[in-house]
């Protein structure tokens, strides 16, 4: 038997730019983080919950996606049509990623770099991969058209931090 489908539609440019502020305001989790990779990148959930460090590029700017996250909890090939590939990251999602690390490094390193296998998303220093972002990850993936151009370039000002 088959999950029931959820019919996603996309979030107009001054709907994303509401809920990225919202997003901006709450305390930082690993599933707000997921949340917002979704909303700011177009990452489905899967690959944003099995998104790791190694594969994210703080200094040119970019994320590659080589895996997702299976309803499991195991990382694997993902599905979509372009399944492996580079995304470009603004300068908002740079600023938002450095300072996840860095609560991440405090949280579950002491203070140590976090390694490049770490789960971005991840709530615990084991290699955890979070899940718990399932429920609201409905509202936000796929928030966007991929061809939406305004609206995307609205959610980057306002990642700014």
């Amino acid at each position: 038997m088959h999950p029931e489908t959820v019919e996603c539609h996309s979030l107009s440019a001054k709907q994303a730019v509401q809920r990225a502020l919202d997003l901006k305001e709450c305390e930082r989790s690993s599933s707000i983080v997921a949340v917002w990779l979704a909303l700011a990148t177009g990452e489905h959930r899967g690959e944003a919950l099995g998104l790791i460090w190694g594969n994210v590029g703080l200094v040119c700017k970019c994320i590659r996606v080589e895996k997702q996250l299976s309803s499991r909890g195991v990382r694997r090939n993902p599905k979509s049509r372009k399944p492996k590939r580079n995304l470009v990251i603004d300068d908002g999602a740079i600023v938002f990623l450095i300072e996840w690390k860095i609560m991440q490094s405090d949280l579950f390193y002491q203070g140590s770099d976090v390694p490049g296998n770490a789960p971005v998303c991840g709530n615990d220093a084991n290699g955890g991969f979070t899940s718990s972002a399932s429920p609201t990850m409905i509202i936000y993936a796929h928030a966007i058209e991929q061809n939406d151009r305004e609206a995307v370039g609205a959610i980057g000002s306002v990642l700014g931090l």
